[in-house]
C-alpha cells in the first residue's frame, strides 16, 4: 500500500485513510489501473455509460473503457503525471540512449559512485540495490535489448578517487549511459576539504566521461543521510555539483531528498528505509529506483529518436585546475626492489609489510601525492627525506604532498 501510494497509484480518501478491510469498488479499480499504465483522462463531453453522469470517477471509467481516440475526441493521453517531478532536471535529452535501445538494440549501462551505488545496506547488492533495480528496469521495458552493466562503484569513494581510477574501472569499458553519485561521499564532513574542491575533481570526472566517448549520456544522482539540512533544495555538495551539471546541461535527479521528504512529510521512521544513517534497505532502495525510473520513463518518451548518435559539445572549463596528468599505481604494479620487507599479497591486490622492521621506497614524478589503503593502522611517512610524518590509513586517498616542484620525488613508508 504504502509503495502504491509512494508512486502515485493509490491516494486514499479524503479523511486520509485507506480503508483495507472495504470491498473495492469497480471505479477504484479502473482509476488505479488508469495511473499504474499511465493513461491520463483528458477534460472532454464524451458519453459513455449513462449511469455515470455525477459519478466522481467518470473521467477514469470513459478512459478505461475507450480506445485513445474516438469519433475524433481525444479520451485519454499518456502522458504521465509525474509524482516525482521537483526532483528532476532534464535537461540535455537522452537521445544518444533512445537511439541505442530502438535502433541498435543494446545498451551499455555504467554506473560510478560510492557505498550507496555499490549496494550498501541492501540484501543483495546485485539484486535490490537502486543500481541493480535500475538495470533491471531496463531489460524489462526492453526486454528485445541487450542490456550490460559496468558497475564501477567502489565504496568509502568519492570523485577524488573515481578521478585517478576511472580509467581502469570506467574508461577501459564500453559505455553509454553513466549514472554518476557522489555527492554524499564528496562532502567536507566525509572527504572533500571544499565545495570548489569537489567542483574541480566533479567537472574533470564529467569532461573525461564525455571526451573519451562523445556520445555517452550522462545522469547524476543525489543520495542524501540523516544528518543533512533539509531547507534547500540541495545540501552544499549537491549544489556544487549542480553548477557543474547545469554548465554541460546533465540531467539529475535528487532521489535521496525525494525519500527524505516521504519520511519526514509522513513521521515515518528512518530506520524503515535505511540500514543506518546514509545506506537504504532494501525498502529504501526500492523507493531511489521509483524516483529514477520515473524519471528514465519520461526522458525517454521525451527524447526524440535521432537517425545517428549525436557528439556531445562541450563548454569551456569553469576552471584551469583540472586534474587531466594522472596516474594511479595498482599494488601489483609497484616496483619493490628498494623496500626492505615489503611484498605483495597473495591475492595481488595489496602490499604489505612483512615485518615490523620495514620500509617502503615508491619514486614517482608529479607535484602531488596521494595514497589509499585499505589497512586501519597508523603510518610513518617522509617525502624526499623531509620531515617524518603520521597518516591514519583508510581506502579514501589522502593527500600526502600538495603542490611540490614538477619532478621525481621518494616517498618513503614506515608501517
Amino acid at each position: 500500500v504504502e509503495k502504491a501510494a509512494f508512486a502515485g497509484i493509490v491516494t486514499g480518501y479524503e479523511d486520509g485513510t485507506f480503508r483495507p478491510d472495504s470491498s473495492i469498488t469497480r471505479a477504484e479499480a479502473v482509476t488505479m489501473l488508469n495511473r499504474l499504465l499511465s493513461r491520463v483522462p483528458t477534460d472532454n463531453n464524451a458519453e459513455s455509460f449513462r449511469d455515470i453522469d455525477s459519478h466522481w470517477a467518470k473521467a477514469q471509467i470513459t478512459a478505461a473503457s475507450n480506445t485513445a481516440e474516438k469519433d475524433g475526441t481525444v479520451m485519454w493521453t499518456t502522458e504521465k503525471k509525474n509524482q516525482f517531478d521537483m526532483y528532476m532536471q532534464y535537461r540535455y535529452s537522452l537521445a544518444n540512449t533512445a537511439y541505442k535501445l530502438n535502433t541498435e538494440k543494446k545498451l551499455n549501462v555504467a554506473f560510478i559512485g560510492g557505498s550507496v551505488t555499490a549496494g550498501a545496506g541492501a540484501s543483495l547488492a546485485d539484486k535490490t540495490s537502486w543500481r541493480a533495480r535500475t538495470v533491471e528496469w531496463f531489460r524489462r521495458s526492453y526486454p528485445n535489448c541487450e542490456i550490460n552493466q559496468v558497475n564501477a562503484a567502489i565504496g568509502d569513494s568519492y570523485t577524488k578517487y573515481a578521478v585517478y581510477r576511472m580509467d581502469a574501472d570506467l574508461l577501459a569499458y564500453d559505455y553509454d549511459l553513466v549514472f554518476v553519485e557522489y555527492a554524499i561521499n564528496d562532502s567536507s564532513w566525509y572527504s572533500a576539504e571544499s565545495d570548489m574542491e569537489t567542483i574541480v575533481y566533479f567537472e574533470t570526472l564529467i569532461r573525461r566521461i564525455y571526451e573519451h566517448n562523445p556520445n555517452a549520456d550522462i545522469v547524476i544522482v543525489y543520495t542524501i543521510d540523516d544528518k543533512l539540512d533539509r531547507t534547500l533544495p540541495y545540501f552544499s555538495t549537491a549544489a556544487a555539483q549542480e553548477k557543474i551539471a547545469k554548465l554541460y546541461d546533465i540531467p539529475s535527479v535528487n532521489f535521496g531528498r525525494a525519500l527524505a521528504n516521504y519520511i519526514g512529510d509522513n513521521g515515518y521512521k528512518w530506520a524503515d528505509y535505511f540500514s543506518d544513517y546514509v545506506h537504504p534497505n532494501d525498502v529504501g532502495y526500492t523507493y531511489y529506483a521509483a524516483v529514477l525510473t520515473e524519471y528514465l520513463e519520461n526522458a525517454l518518451n521525451r527524447a526524440e529518436n535521432p537517425s545517428a548518435l549525436v557528439s556531445k559539445v562541450l563548454p569551456e572549463p569553469s576552471t584551469k585546475k583540472l586534474w587531466y596528468n594522472l596516474t594511479m599505481l595498482e599494488a601489483k604494479e609497484i616496483d619493490l626492489s628498494e623496500s626492505k620487507n615489503w611484498a605483495l599479497s597473495d591475492d595481488g591486490k595489496y602490499i604489505v609489510p612483512t615485518s615490523d622492521d620495514n620500509e617502503l621506497v615508491l619514486k614517482t614524478v608529479g607535484t602531488d601525492l596521494c595514497i589509499a589503503a585499505p589497512r586501519a593502522d597508523v603510518m610513518e611517512y617522509s617525502i624526499d627525506g623531509g620531515e617524518v610524518k603520521t597518516m591514519s590509513m583508510n581506502r579514501k586517498p589522502q593527500t600526502l604532498g600538495k603542490n611540490m616542484a614538477d619532478g621525481e620525488h621518494v616517498l618513503k613508508i614506515h608501517a
